[in-house]
């Protein structure tokens, strides 16, 4: 990993010296997975859901979304993520399309990010 895509990354919101650690500093594997995150369908799906109201399963693929941030300390998704989470656990979706604006905005720009360092 090159010390520019590092630092866009931790420009675009990922800690990643928690990220590495959690990765045993094995780099490599770090960018491996970071690398097929955009592929994910979680996002898209959650969208879906959000546009049908679909809540339970809005619900679960913002849960699973979440974990993937966490994992790979994606901290302004997960920081967007966590209170959505909990608000569509509850059923709750007052504010969910200003969250979900924020969440796609943050999701677009890191997704693109990788896409760039991957090309």
């Amino acid at each position: 990993m090159t010390s520019e895509y590092k630092e866009k990354l931790q420009a675009n919101g990922v800690n990643l010296s928690s990220a590495l650690n959690r990765f045993m500093d094995n780099e490599q594997l770090y960018e491996r997975i970071l690398s097929k995150f955009p592929m994910d369908e979680n996002f898209l799906q959650m969208e879906k859901c959000l546009i049908e109201n679909n809540i339970n399963q809005a619900f679960s693929h913002a849960h699973t979304l979440k974990g993937l941030a966490g994992t790979l300390d994606l901290t302004t998704l997960l920081n967007i993520l966590t209170p959505m989470t909990e608000q569509l656990r509850t059923g709750n979706t007052e504010g969910m399309q200003e969250l979900f604006n924020q969440l796609k905005t943050e999701y677009n720009q890191i997704c693109q990010l990788i896409a760039e360092h991957k090309a």
